[in-house]
């Protein structure tokens, strides 16, 4: 190996163990939300305020699991070097399902309301679903775009009802008599 490829090497993996931006990130699965929901710590029905860099507003409409009182919280998204979601993805006035977790994160200067717990989404595992009128929709349960009702996504978050994402969402047969207008 020449001098000038060793030097090469080294400065790649230098980088690579710097934690830079650079660096992509990497995941060992992508479950779908119906495996992840049940592990966050709080799974919330809301609302995209606002966005600013990586942190969103998030107006919590309805606690499907866990507890917050907040009626306005702040969501951790990627800034470069983490594996989540860009907020971006999440445009303004949109409603979402989020499955969320407490941030790790020491914020400098903490924001105003320090002390109180700030949440992220994590890009490794399909941990939101969008909210259409009275349909979910997202990769419920694996690769694919599927839309259930949004009440049976409810019952099954907040009564432990039998799960209603194992149901995709089917056309109707069609008759064997045609319908007049």
């Amino acid at each position: 190996m020449s001098r000038r490829s060793a030097k090469l090497w080294a400065a790649v993996i230098a980088l690579a163990l710097s934690g830079s931006p650079a660096m992509a990130c990497t995941c060992i699965s992508t479950p779908p939300f119906s495996e992840v929901a049940i592990k966050g710590d709080l799974v919330i029905v809301g609302v995209v305020l606002s966005s600013h860099e990586n942190a969103m507003q998030v107006q919590v409409d309805r606690v499907l699991k866990g507890i917050e009182e907040r009626k306005t919280i702040t969501v951790w998204g990627d800034d470069g070097t983490q594996c989540r979601p860009y907020v971006s993805n999440f445009p303004p006035t949109t409603k979402w399902i989020f499955t969320l977790f407490r941030s790790g994160e020491k914020l400098t200067p903490p924001p105003p309301a320090a002390g109180r717990p700030y949440y992220e989404l994590s890009s490794c595992g399909r941990y939101w679903l969008e909210v259409r009128g009275n349909e979910a929709t997202g990769k419920i349960n694996g690769e694919e775009e599927e839309t259930v009702p949004l009440f049976d996504v409810i019952r099954w978050l907040v009564e432990g009802a039998k799960s209603p994402l194992g149901r995709k969402k089917v056309a109707p047969a069609p008759s064997a008599t045609p319908r007049l207008p």
